[in-house]
């Protein structure tokens, strides 16, 4: 991945995977960093916005959880993961 992004530094979809190696590999703080850094070149991204939404979820930081399901709903109203998880922390 850090490869295809050194040819194409734009490329968001490696980007966001780099991302979710991160969170996925407990280096939490450099995902949340580079999926922030994905929104500010392409705030349409709603993936972006789940996965954000996903990572503050699991701190159990329910309101900005709801704010990034909430953007993500708003890019991809059809993102079933973003609406299950946005009804969640509604029902809270």
């Amino acid at each position: 991945l850090k490869e295809a992004l050194g040819l194409n530094p734009k490329n968001l979809e490696a980007k966001l995977e780099l991302a979710v190696c991160f969170l996925e590999t407990k280096k939490e703080a450099q995902g949340i960093a580079l999926l922030s850094e994905i929104v500010g070149e392409a705030p349409w991204y709603g993936e972006c916005y789940r996965i954000l939404g996903i990572a503050a979820y699991q701190d159990k930081n329910w309101p900005l959880a709801y704010d990034y399901f909430s953007k993500a709903l708003f890019c991809n109203p059809d993102d079933e993961d973003a609406k299950a998880y946005f009804l969640t922390i509604r029902r809270r």
